[in-house]
């Protein structure tokens, strides 16, 4: 049996559709990323599924329960709150211990406080925390009562690589012992070391899903060249598919012989980065075509 779907999830502003009849399944055991450039929808979803938002059409069940927006989330299920959620002036040691007693539990998580370090912050006040600090303590209030299924909004954002490699390890672990998750992520390259499957949103749809190699197999190439903006296309069509990046930089997708030699032909003064093909080079294109199609 699943422990989440979610079928037909609809969010409108005014005639922008900003979740566009989204369905999703996990399984017990999984980890699962959204990926997509702001104003994808993805965190438009994550608030629907969760309850923060309520969704104008759709459904979304929990650990076998069909759950309404505005009822209480039944048990097994974890949110990471919003940092401003927490009483400003509450000490870190404080809200460990008022969430344990309202789950019921003798205290925190030993592996995400550990993961966290959160012991060198536990007499602080909340806000005296920086912005990573605060996510690490709504990573560990997320896991407060062992949950079966744990919801992550940008979870390794503001996190020093240390802490982040700690937390993938205690996410994966706990992945092997039956937890799922669903995590909205900005880092295209942390994706590919957490995630067991990937979702990929554009315009409030999820335009490509899969693992990161059956993704990334959807360049069709190995290699690209990265151009300043303002550069001709028409030059560089012959050498491989081309497309512009977010910022507005000429981006080259192809083989590397043949991205090779194109580079070598730039006349003296241009330049140009020849670099792997990664992730995110799927989220562009996939935004890309969704604005093309609209």
């Amino acid at each position: 049996m699943n422990v989440f779907e979610a079928q037909g999830i609809r969010k409108t502003y005014g005639e922008t559709k900003a979740v566009d009849g989204v369905d999703l399944s996990l399984a017990a055991g999984e980890i699962v990323t959204i990926l997509g450039h702001n104003g994808s929808g993805k965190t438009t979803f994550l608030e629907c599924v969760e309850g923060l938002r309520k969704p104008d059409a759709g459904t979304v069940t929990l650990c076998g329960k069909v759950h309404a927006y505005g009822s209480p989330l039944p048990e097994g299920v974890g949110v990471q709150m919003q940092q401003e959620q927490l009483p400003p002036r509450i000490k870190v040691r404080e809200a460990l211990s008022l969430f344990a007693s309202i789950y019921g539990v003798d205290g925190p998580p030993s592996d995400l406080m550990q993961a966290m370090t959160i012991e060198t912050i536990a007499g602080k006040r909340f806000d005296t925390l920086s912005g990573g600090q605060k996510r690490r303590v709504s990573l560990v209030l997320a896991f407060m009562g062992d949950p079966r299924i744990v919801f992550l909004d940008e979870p390794t954002a503001g996190l020093d690589p240390e802490a982040r490699s700690a937390l993938v390890a205690v996410l994966k672990d706990r992945r092997d012992r039956g937890l799922t998750v669903l995590a909205t992520l900005h880092e295209v390259d942390h994706a590919a070391d957490l995630a067991d499957r990937i979702l990929i949103m554009a315009r409030g749809r999820v335009r490509r899903e899969g693992t990161v190699d059956s993704l990334m197999s959807t360049l069709g190439a190995d290699a690209c060249v990265v151009l300043p903006r303002g550069t001709d296309q028409a030059p560089w069509q012959a050498a491989g598919h081309t497309q512009l990046s977010p910022e507005g930089a000429l981006l080259v997708f192809g083989d590397r012989p043949t991205l090779e030699r194109a580079v070598q032909n730039i006349p003296s003064g241009r330049t140009a980065v020849l670099r792997p093909t990664n992730l995110g080079d799927v989220v562009t294109r996939e935004a890309q075509t969704a604005e093309e199609e609209k």
